[in-house]
């Protein structure tokens, strides 16, 4: 048990860590958002992103948004922009 609270309270660290830099958040239903994240929440994994895109996976059908509300389960990847 004190391993899991350990391991969970890491993976917490790395999430809020992620706030402030551009982010890669691939959907379950194939879009991929792009944009700057202003706050995740770890627990539900919820996101909030400023100055994003959204777009099909294959690159077409792109849309703007200045700001971007992802619900923490519809979210299959989450990964730091270089």
């Amino acid at each position: 048990m004190l391993f899991e609270l350990r391991f969970m309270s890491k993976f917490f660290d790395v999430l809020k860590g992620l706030e402030g830099k551009s982010v890669l958040i691939r959907l379950r239903n194939g879009l991929e958002a792009r944009g700057k994240a202003v706050m995740i929440d770890p627990p539900t994994m919820n996101v909030l992103l400023n100055d994003a895109d959204l777009k099909n996976a294959d690159g077409s059908d792109s849309e703007h948004f200045g700001v971007l509300i992802i619900r923490g389960d519809q979210v299959s990847l989450l990964a730091p922009l270089s």
